[in-house]
């Protein structure tokens, strides 16, 4: 049976805990509106579209605090597109 592949910080995590953090992410909902969230691996976020904030991820953990949230510049809310200019 082969070795479990390993990374720096232990062992690579399997298939069904990814899929879990997958569904762990599906039932996050803001904590101020309940809307649904998305996940910016990016930025390392959780974006509340309906509210223009968005909520840190720390070591792994989102952080859905409305005091840890920052607000949404327009470029940031439109992903990456500024204002339309007449």
């Amino acid at each position: 049976m082969p070795a479990a592949p390993t990374s720096i910080d232990g062992p690579a995590p399997r298939v069904a805990e990814r899929a879990l953090n997958n569904k762990l992410l599906d039932m996050l909902a803001c904590p101020i509106c309940k809307a649904p969230l998305e996940h910016r691996p990016a930025d390392d976020v959780l974006v509340c579209r309906a509210e223009r904030l968005a909520f840190p991820i720390r070591d792994g953990i989102p952080v859905l605090l409305e005091d840890e949230a920052r607000s949404l510049s327009h470029v940031e809310f439109s992903g990456g597109e500024g204002p339309a200019t007449p």
